[in-house]
């Protein structure tokens, strides 16, 4: 079994809040954790099971009053939204922390209603895939580590072997154990149960060929800005649909729009959003890419999936940060990009990522002109890159290795 870093923010959570609720797509691996919990004077259900379901849909105040006095996790919430409500006069009534743990293979959050009704009664924690820090049991957090100061970074370089295996497999937990010829099929397996099952719970839509229109016309251009006008055009959809549908795949944790920082309303920045896949190895399979391509490192893609990897593990490593930390993007309308923007405390860390293991002077170019052009943008600035030794070029600019990361 994997450890899971969110579980030691979900037990403090529980110390001083009535209900706490785990998010994340499904097959990431909620229930494992949730059960882990079973030790302490809990009560598990699973809306999976069609019995409980029933029961909680028929009776949802009744079904809550069987269980009084223990902390109630109930998996799968979002297949009986009616027992929300109930859960919110319950913990209007009694304000004990602890109480109840909800999960949900969909953003509840995003379900009519719900949001106003939770809103200050629980605290939402994301679960996402493992991270790579999880699969090979290594505790360090990325994002921790880049506020400290001084930085303390490892040297060392990632071979292209487990680099091509880790932008193939992802983090689904049942993926890592799967011989290469066994990730494909799951993955088909996984998207039909999604569109065919946890799509149409949510929102009764029986267009599955149109949302996996859309699916597909994302992962093209994924890492790049979001372009609801382009992606209606190609697939023939209207464009109010094509946002429903995106809308759907972002509630089931399949997609995520990272948004561009920007503290005034300057015409110099774009504030259009930009467009990334949560597994990365969802994000290969989608694009055909096999392993074999992937590992000859001769695709031009494979930049792409790198960004959407380090994308995918800074928000893992957010996750279960020691501080609130923001993940943004930075562009202006002129070109000027900087890959990711970490916030916190009102500090904040510009990172590049560079898919080569050589780094110079030159890619460093953007963030030192848009530090001069505004000092206060960032504190300081790394080019996340696959080679092994720690560079500094100039006093706030550093050369990390991916290690660091992954």
């Amino acid at each position: 079994m994997y450890p899971r870093y969110i579980l030691k923010n979900l037990l403090i959570a529980l110390q001083d809040t009535p209900c706490v609720i785990l998010i994340g797509a499904r097959q990431v691996g909620k229930s494992t954790l949730l059960k882990q919990l079973l030790p302490i004077d809990s009560h598990y259900i699973t809306f999976d099971d069609l019995n409980y379901l029933a029961a909680a849909d028929a009776d949802p105040v009744g079904f809550l009053e069987n269980y009084k006095n223990k902390t109630l996790i109930l998996d799968e919430i979002q297949s009986v939204q009616k027992l929300l409500l109930a859960i919110k006069d319950a913990i209007d009534s009694d304000r004990k922390p602890g109480q109840f743990i909800l999960s949900g293979s969909a953003n509840v959050l995003t379900l009519p209603k719900i949001s106003e009704s939770l809103a200050g009664r629980c605290e939402i924690l994301h679960q996402y895939p493992l991270s790579s820090t999880e699969i090979n049991n290594r505790t360090q957090n990325f994002v921790d580590t880049c506020f400290e100061s001084p930085t303390s970074w490892q040297e060392g370089e990632i071979d292209k072997p487990t680099l091509a295996n880790l932008l193939f497999r992802g983090g689904y937990p049942e993926v890592q154990t799967r011989s290469m010829g066994r990730i494909v099929p799951w993955f088909q397996a996984y998207l039909t149960t999604l569109i065919q099952r946890d799509i149409r719970d949510i929102a009764a839509i029986s267009d599955v060929a149109g949302i996996q229109k859309i699916l597909l016309l994302s992962a093209r251009r994924a890492c790049n800005l979001f372009n609801l006008s382009d992606i209606a055009r190609l697939s023939g959809v209207k464009n109010t649909t094509v946002q429903r549908y995106f809308s759907l795949l972002e509630a089931i944790f399949l997609v995520q729009r990272l948004f561009p920082w920007n503290k005034t309303l300057d015409a110099r920045i774009v504030k259009t959003p930009k467009l990334f896949f949560l597994d990365t190895g969802l994000l290969t399979y989608l694009l055909g890419k096999s392993h074999e391509t992937i590992a000859s490192a001769q695709d031009h893609t494979n930049g792409v999936l790198f960004e959407n990897l380090v994308h995918c593990e800074l928000k893992k490593h957010i996750s279960w940060a020691q501080e609130s930390t923001n993940l943004y993007f930075y562009r202006t309308h002129s070109g000027k990009e900087i890959d990711f923007l970490l916030e916190r405390n009102q500090r904040k860390i510009a990172i590049e990522v560079k898919f080569s293991s050589t780094v110079t002077a030159h890619d460093f170019d953007n963030m030192k002109q848009l530090q001069k052009e505004d000092p206060h943008l960032f504190d300081k600035g790394i080019v996340l890159y696959t080679g092994k030794t720690v560079i500094p070029f100039g006093t706030h600019f550093q050369a990390v290795p991916i290690v660091n990361l992954l």
